[in-house]
């Protein structure tokens, strides 16, 4: 089962395909955002399902 996070309004949507980039590169990254971005609830997720994907 995978997760479709493309139709989320919070504002990481915008940047997770630079996240799952800069991972695929380097073995971790600093991520800073505001409360309420999706840092903690829907990043995740969005990159166990692009792993998913793959």
């Amino acid at each position: 089962m995978t997760f479709s996070y493309h139709s989320i309004s919070l504002p990481i949507v915008d940047v997770i395909p630079e996240i799952k980039s800069s991972l695929e590169i380097h073995p971790s990254i600093i991520i800073s955002a505001p409360p309420g971005a999706g840092k903690s609830t829907l990043l995740p997720l969005a990159l166990l399902d692009e792993l998913a994907r793959e």
